[in-house]
């Protein structure tokens, strides 16, 4: 049966033995999982187990795209990475932008799976119907730009590129896989994967742009139609980037300070889109396909912070690099950007350990003579670069901190330190502003993440009428349950397609190209429904793996009352919201297990026996 949006056919790679081959999914997979990480937990579901090291060899990693990416639907040109995660130990989960995606649909793939663990450092190489592995010991121990200027010196043309710097071939906890330079497949360490199977980089070229859908015409009539509902919903994010969120965060009090311990910062504007904007600002990025480009490129030219024109730091990174280690320098903010670029971290995780080193200095805990010379203390750039290179060489304290938080604050007796979800670190949004990320943050699927399930962004005013999704009060712990479940279902759709969740079009628009593009009629309902069982499988797989009801939980500092800032005095009770939260979705409210009803009612009782 020919397939539509989807090609296929996954290519698979045993790094072992050399072998290249392909798979092809049932298309009953396809219908009911749609492509992205919904596949792609389907695909991995026997092959991830408890007892399975996620540095071993036997830990498949897979990068997926989706049924839209590539297509004439704009903002679809991104990719996901997935595997059992060394740093959270359940289901692992990185969503990267940029073009590599699109290339590889282009190439007739719908994803890349890796096995085993090469001898020497390789390199996939696929070129139009030519897919080889290469000797990549030319690259090994290079950082991702000197990657980047190496292949563009081999290769006469390379459409896309995805790579690991050093802090993947140490197998940081932490480590991102980089695609087309500053793009960042960047949560739970797959970099660390990749690295531990020698694999160094994949490199793509595809002479044609095209994806076969079942009705071209009205794709592209309804991608036009999207393209302009799109851009003109966006004036803010083209103009100053995801970076206008720092000041407009901070009076929501949404933005972490001080390592979640203050609820206000002053003088955000330091670091903000607009102050890029008049300052180190030299053009917008945009990703595939991509309607808004809310990507900064940015330049500095002179002064101990200079680097080169690079992808410029975005709201978590500002946060993270920012406000949450008082540091209103934008210059050694875009620096400490760069460098965690080059060697390939992840800026959330990374800030977030910093952070707590900082807090840790404070207190007593970690001396000077322990970060060999470093002044660890609040609003100190120099301090947080410095600290970076340690964490990504694994120098010094930096081999505690390539562990992770919960590592790190357990090695000074000190676990309820570590502000993580099921080892993940907290990005930068405060389930004390907006109560629904409290469990959104507890249920979510790879620990702490807000791409899951942004349901601060309801509380901000978005809506989805056609599923009812929005906010009246983003203090209402009930309310904030029931934003909970349909924030995941509805971004769960978003991941499978994949569509780039900045671009909000009508989701009857959004349905209706899923549709158009595969030829099989789908819903709004029936969409859903996918993403239910996308996020019941997620469910299952990583109780497969160990968790159990209890780590349904937030971390010490959310029960923390903020004496500042527009979250001020403000708890979420995540005990009312779990008790909602559990009825609506169907699981045991004693053992968080999705209940048979549940699984018969989505097809999912053969992978519960």
């Amino acid at each position: 049966m020919s397939l539509f949006g989807n090609t296929g056919k996954i290519l698979t790679i045993d790094l072992a033995d050399e072998r290249i081959d392909t798979l092809t999914p049932p298309v009953e997979d396809y219908k009911q999982f749609i492509g992205g990480s919904g596949l792609a937990a389907k695909l991995l579901y026997e092959e991830l187990t408890k007892d399975l090291d996620p540095l071993s060899a036997e830990n498949p990693l897979c990068f997926m795209t989706g049924p839209l990416v590539g297509t004439k639907i704009p903002n679809c040109g991104r990719h996901v990475v997935c595997a059992k995660s060394p740093l959270t130990n359940i289901w692992g989960e990185a969503n990267s932008g940029g073009k590599f995606g699109a290339y590889l649909k282009f190439l007739g793939y719908d994803g890349l799976l890796f096995k085993g663990k090469a001898n020497e450092p390789k390199a996939l190489l696929i070129i139009d119907n030519s897919v080889e592995l290469l000797d990549a010991s030319f690259l090994w121990g290079k950082n991702v730009y000197a990657v980047e200027e190496e292949l563009k010196k081999r290769f006469d043309n390379i459409s896309s590129f995805a790579t690991i710097g050093v802090a993947g071939e140490k197998k940081v906890k932490i480590a991102a896989i980089m695609n087309d330079g500053d793009r960042a497949a960047g949560r739970t360490g797959m970099g660390a994967v990749m690295g531990s199977k020698n694999l160094k980089a994949i490199i793509l070229y595809s002479s044609t742009r095209a994806v076969p859908v079942a009705n071209d015409a009205e794709v592209k009539a309804l991608g036009s139609k999207m393209r302009k509902d799109i851009y003109e919903n966006t004036v803010a994010r083209r103009m100053f980037g995801t970076a206008a969120y720092v000041s407009g965060g901070m009076k929501w009090g949404d933005v972490a300070v001080k390592y979640w311990y203050k609820g206000f910062m002053p003088n955000t504007e330091a670091i903000d889109g607009s102050r890029m904007k008049e300052t180190i600002l030299v053009k917008r990025y945009h990703c595939y396909s991509c309607v808004i480009g809310c990507g900064r490129i940015v330049k500095i030219s002179k002064g101990k912070y200079a680097i080169p024109q690079t992808g410029g730091p975005e709201y978590e990174t500002l946060a993270s690099f920012g406000t949450n280690l008082l540091i209103d320098n934008l210059r050694g903010i875009a620096k400490a950007n760069y460098l965690a670029n080059n060697y390939g971290l992840d800026t959330i995780s990374a800030g977030q350990i910093i952070g707590l080193v900082f807090h840790l200095y404070e207190r007593g805990v970690i001396t000077r003579e322990e970060l060999e010379g470093i002044d660890a203390k609040w609003g100190n750039v120099d301090a947080l670069i410095a600290l970076l290179e340690k964490l990504a060489k694994r120098e010094g304290i930096g081999e505690k901190m390539a562990e992770g938080s919960d590592f790190l604050a357990a090695s000074y007796n000190l676990p309820e330190e570590a502000h993580t979800v099921n080892g993940l670190e907290l990005p930068f949004h405060d389930p004390r502003a907006f109560f629904s990320m409290a469990t959104v943050y507890a249920t979510s699927s790879r620990g702490a993440c807000h791409n899951n399930g942004d349901g601060y962004k309801m509380g901000l005013g978005v809506t989805v009428p056609e599923i009812g999704l929005q906010c009246e009060d983003r203090f209402d712990d009930l309310e904030a349950a029931r934003i909970a479940v349909k924030v995941q279902d509805f971004r769960a759709v978003y991941n499978a397609l994949i569509m780039c969740h900045f671009a909000m079009p009508s989701f009857t628009d959004t349905v209706k190209a899923l549709s158009l593009a595969t030829g099989w009629d789908y819903t709004i309902t029936d969409v859903m429904q996918v993403g239910e069982r996308i996020t019941t499988i997620k469910r299952l797989l990583n109780m497969k793996l160990g968790l159990t009801r209890k780590n349904d939980r937030l971390p010490k500092i959310m029960h923390y009352k903020l004496q500042e800032g527009g979250a001020k005095g403000k708890i979420p009770n995540l005990d009312i919201q779990l008790k909602e939260y559990y009825k609506l979705r169907h699981w045991d409210p004693k053992t968080g297990s999705p209940t048979k009803t549940l699984l018969e009612k989505l097809q999912l009782t053969e992978l519960a026996t």
